[in-house]
């Protein structure tokens, strides 16, 4: 079924890191029911059905395989069954979240259907690995109602419910197929609640990059990761939807090689930051991760090898202290940043490292996961019902034979473009036209020209940005990776670069000082997200920024306000650089640099928004960040929206570099209105470790007011290598959270680090 073509000294560097991923899995399973939680690190935090599946399924390959022995692999399944019987269910469906120490559900609770298709898949193949539990499984699975999500009017599953009292409400978005959630289409299917004609109903939008065609989203929902799911537990290879995923990671190795990457990988994953969901807004190219690279071993082995060993090679596979004294060999860290070239000191044990497991498990031992799950009545027939997996195209595997082998390659020279330089406009001249020949339009904006230079003065304000954009005239930019800009501004702060390149667009806002300064952005480092999906539309398109891909035909570039009122630029170019200029250019973009303390310890007057981002839970919450008037003069506003009664978060944020001294404390102004709703404050800091303190209704009507919190007082909640005390911080979050359906808003004033009171 597999053919081992790595040579055996491959093969056993292979074995070692699924060796070392294995112990992480079973280091960060929660002691007393075995499961994952989301946050292996905080007991409080919420497991999910995708992580209750994944564990049982990785628990009994590692037994079958001898990672660990069968006593132990039957002990541990029955400890983590006995408490799956205890969950809450709605038509069958254990509710989530639910803690991962007992038996405790979220306030509101719901169903994600993606997470439903890992949840019987892991433990179809427990079933199987260990016959004794086959029928405490069967009875669980059995009774997963997928009527209750299936739309026949449309011939639909429906992908997000919610639960109230036990009952299903509210059907959600509809299910994609390159995704994760395929596994619970299949699952629907094999049932036999739900007929195989639903697999030919779902969408199947495609996208061309290379001269490959794939379908979407794999792009958008997880990238390389959740297209993947389905095929830990299926032989994809022969299907459509398999050959799909080889073409996706075989255009990720020619983006890394076009654009000048150490290495690919790119899905959901754990950055230096936070975690990052690719087609959320503000998508970073920079973070490569291995559990993108790792499924595709059954079609490259050789190029997953060379991609393994680069990563070890960048420092990924370095031990992990996860009590923070302690080194740990756990295969990869969840990352690498290539740009400020740093990998966070974590791994992810709840999915990105059994991804990693599973998928040299199958390619090592001839497809153990997958002939477990098969052995399966259920899954048979559902594999039988389904044409593209009942038939295979043996084709393909010629195809990723020749890939492998070969590996990809660029025929053109980047380094030896006609011209080094295209000139986009030096604003030597008044007029319409730039030095292309395209227009230049502008947007509640003026203006004027002088000394070769071209002063805009922004008139926008709040939604209506003032903007400045030059038509590039579809210019091919095949060789070019930089942007060139001289810029300086009337007051400090940042403007936003966007550029729109076959059809597809890039951003990055960029740091503007009262001096002249040249930046050069690098296209790799152009931010990227999700603009725009039509729900109702019955097969559903997707807008994503994305991959520089095809950078023949380039349409505009644009300037835009964020928080400046006027900027002066002298000239904007595309270069073609060397690798050693990009990787200068992108390091120098994100390198940081201390974060200014007045006398005072004002380290942010919050004059200015630009900088801060905001993040949510969901599609049910809304916020949102600005200016209004401060204590003083201004001060940034968050507003916040929470319209469903469960466990609701939103944040504003922003990158810092502080050190904290001894006896010192956080001080800053605030007001609110609406809520009542809890305001947390965090910091995270250079190992990726977060540090947080709650204050409880603490957003109520209130007047401004200066709030105190010491920062030895701040406790370590999760991440990186946990210390006694926060003592310096890369990262910075106010955060508002509330279980119920609130709104409401507070202002932030004169963010400072001082001495302690006491002292």
């Amino acid at each position: 079924m597999i053919e081992i073509t790595t040579s055996d000294t491959d093969t056993e560097y292979l074995r070692s890191i699924m060796k070392e991923t294995f112990d992480s899995i079973m280091y960060y399973r929660h002691p007393v029911t075995g499961i994952f939680s989301g946050n292996p690190q905080n007991d409080k935090e919420m497991s999910k059905c995708d992580h209750i599946g994944i564990v049982f399924g990785c628990v009994a390959v590692g037994g079958k395989l001898g990672l660990i022995s069968d006593e132990e692999a039957r002990r541990e399944l029955g400890k983590a069954l006995d408490w799956l019987e205890k969950i809450p269910t709605a038509s069958g469906f254990p509710a989530e979240p639910i803690r991962a120490s007992d038996t405790t559900i979220g306030s509101t609770s719901w169903v994600a259907v993606a997470d439903m298709g890992w949840y019987p898949c892991g433990l179809i193949v427990a079933a199987e690995a260990y016959p004794e539990f086959k029928g405490r499984i069967m009875k669980l699975i059995d009774a997963m109602d997928w009527t209750k999500m299936y739309n026949a009017e449309k011939g639909y599953l429906k992908g997000v419910y919610a639960v109230q009292n036990g009952i299903l409400k509210a059907e959600g978005l509809d299910l994609i197929l390159a995704s994760d959630q395929r596994l619970a289409i299949f699952i629907s299917i094999a049932s036999g609640k739900v007929p195989p004609a639903v697999w030919d109903k779902m969408p199947r939008n495609y996208l061309e990059r290379y001269g490959e065609k794939y379908m979407k989203p794999g792009e958008g929902l997880g990238y390389g990761e959740q297209p993947w799911d389905m095929g830990y537990y299926i032989d994809e290879r022969g299907s459509e939807v398999g050959k799909s995923n080889a073409d996706l990671a075989w255009v990720q190795m020619y983006y890394a090689l076009d654009m000048w990457y150490p290495v690919w990988g790119w899905s959901n994953c754990l950055t230096l930051e936070r975690y990052m969901g690719f087609g959320d807004p503000d998508t970073s190219w920079s973070s490569v991760n291995p559990h993108a690279i790792a499924p595709a071993i059954v079609f490259y082995p050789n190029q997953v090898v060379k991609a393994f060993r680069k990563m070890e090679e960048l420092g990924v596979r370095e031990p992990v202290r996860p009590d923070g004294i302690t080194p740990k060999r756990f295969g990869f860290r969840a990352s690498y940043d290539v740009d400020k070239k740093k990998s966070p000191e974590a791994v992810l044990a709840g999915l990105d490292q059994p991804m990693i497991f599973m998928s040299l498990a199958n390619y090592l031992n001839d497809g153990i996961v997958w002939r477990l799950f098969r052995q399966n009545e259920m899954v048979e027939r559902g594999i039988k019902s389904i044409r593209e997996y009942a038939t295979p195209n043996n084709k393909y595997y010629r195809i990723y034979k020749e890939r492998d082998a070969k590996g990809p390659s660029i025929e053109h020279d980047p380094e030896k473009p006609a011209s080094k330089t295209i000139l986009v406009d030096d604003f030597a001249k008044e007029g319409r036209a730039n030095s292309l020949g395209g227009g230049r339009e502008t947007k509640l904006a003026t203006v004027n020209f002088a000394d070769g230079a071209a002063t805009i003065e922004f008139m926008g304000g709040g939604k209506n940005k003032g903007r400045f954009t030059e038509q590039l005239q579809g210019i091919d930019l095949t060789h070019y990776r930089l942007i060139k800009l001289k810029i300086k501004g009337r007051a400090p702060g940042h403007a936003e670069l966007s550029v729109r390149i076959s059809g597809e667009g890039g951003y990055r806002p960029i740091p503007v000082t009262t001096e002249w300064n040249e930046l050069l952005i690098p296209l790799r480092s152009m931010l990227g997200g999700r603009t725009g999906y039509n729900y109702a539309k019955e097969n559903p398109d997707f807008l994503w920024t994305g991959m520089w891909h095809d950078r023949s035909d380039a349409q505009e570039l644009t300037i835009e306000q964020m928080d400046i009122p006027a900027i002066e630029i002298k000239e904007i170019s595309f270069i073609a650089a060397t690798r050693e200029e990009i990787d200068s250019a992108a390091t120098a973009l994100v390198s940081t640099k201390p974060t200014f303390i007045e006398a005072d310890g004002t380290f942010d007057r919050m004059e200015s928004a630009a900088g801060w981002f905001t993040m949510s839970s969901g599609h049910t919450s809304k916020v949102s960040v600005g200016t209004q008037p401060g204590s003083r003069d201004k001060g940034i506003v968050f507003n916040f929206q929470f319209t469903e009664k469960r466990e609701n978060w939103g944040l504003m944020g922003r990158r810092v570099s502080l050190e904290f001294p001894d006896k010192t404390d956080f001080v800053f102004k605030m007001k609110a209105t609406g809520g009542p709703a809890n305001l947390e404050v965090k910091f995270m800091d250079s190992s990726g470790a977060t540090y947080r303190t709650t204050l409880e209704k603490k957003i109520v009507n209130s007047d401004w007011q200066e709030v105190r919190i010491p920062i030895d007082s701040i406790p370590y909640a999760w991440g990186g290598i946990a210390k006694p005390r926060v003592t310096d911080a890369v990262e910075f979050h106010f955060a508002v959270t509330s279980g119920s359906a609130v709104q409401g808003t507070v202002v932030f004033d004169d963010l400072k680090i001082v001495r302690s009171a006491s002292e």
